[in-house]
């Protein structure tokens, strides 16, 4: 494979309307304790950034399923 050019993909993603890219705030570091359930540290970003913002989460990830914090699709 060739090279990834990170700032050419990421200048696609701010483009697309298929996504909004969604900024993480240092606010979302605080809620890390009240996601404690969710074991990995990138799943607890997600999961805080997801109540934030009072959306559902299109997920199969079990552990954040089974954790309950958020409302999860699938």
């Amino acid at each position: 494979g060739g090279i990834f050019d990170f700032a050419a993909e990421y200048q696609n993603l701010k483009q697309s309307k298929q996504f909004i890219l969604i900024p993480f705030e240092p606010d979302d570091v605080l809620d890390f304790d009240k996601d404690s359930a969710v074991k990995e540290m990138h799943d607890r970003i997600i999961v805080g950034v997801s109540r934030r913002l009072k959306v559902s989460l299109l997920t199969i990830d079990q552990n954040i399923v089974a954790s309950k914090l958020i409302a999860t699709i699938w």
